[in-house]
């Protein structure tokens, strides 16, 4: 009887639990928490959800490691996963486009550059994000197809108005 509450009140426990996560948009919503096995579960089937998981994954890591001595093997790595980004394993379209994947580095990189302070942005993380930026978008196969510098400056652009607009 004890054993049966117990599981009862963690699986309680489980449902009951929200996590909040924030969109681009700086909107928040919520969600009720899945633990990762019962997620796998879920996207067991959807391997273009799980390819498109994975590929986040590798990018946000790949940025969160970025430094001044790491910026070739990191540019390497971002123009093998653009590269590849057309096709999948098996030859159908990829689950996650150029554009997904600019506006995901995007994203990225702002959020970075706004964690590290109001008032004043590290150049050790804003200065190789934008030498890596500035390499990928001048790369003539993925550039041309991604306007990755346009998209960042867009970005970047539209965030700063909105907080100039939002301190009057």
């Amino acid at each position: 009887s004890t054993a049966t509450s117990s599981s009862s009140s963690s699986a309680s426990s489980l449902t009951t639990a929200v996590a909040v996560r924030s969109a681009g948009g700086g909107q928040t919503q919520a969600s009720k928490y899945v633990p990762p096995h019962l997620k796998r579960r879920l996207l067991k089937n959807d391997e273009s959800e799980l390819r498109r998981q994975r590929i986040r994954r590798e990018v946000n890591g790949l940025l969160n490691r970025l430094s001044y001595d790491n910026i070739q093997p990191i540019f390497s790595s971002l123009k093998t996963i653009y590269m590849d980004i057309d096709y999948s394993a098996n030859g159908s379209p990829s689950s996650i486009s150029r554009g997904d994947l600019t506006q995901l580095l995007s994203a990225i990189i702002l959020k970075s550059c706004l964690d590290c302070g109001q008032t004043s942005v590290l150049l050790s993380v804003v200065e190789p994000q934008a030498a890596l930026i500035a390499g990928l978008h001048v790369h003539p196969k993925i550039g041309d197809r991604s306007n990755i510098g346009a998209v960042v400056l867009e970005s970047f652009c539209l965030r700063l108005d909105a907080l100039l607009l939002s301190h009057g």
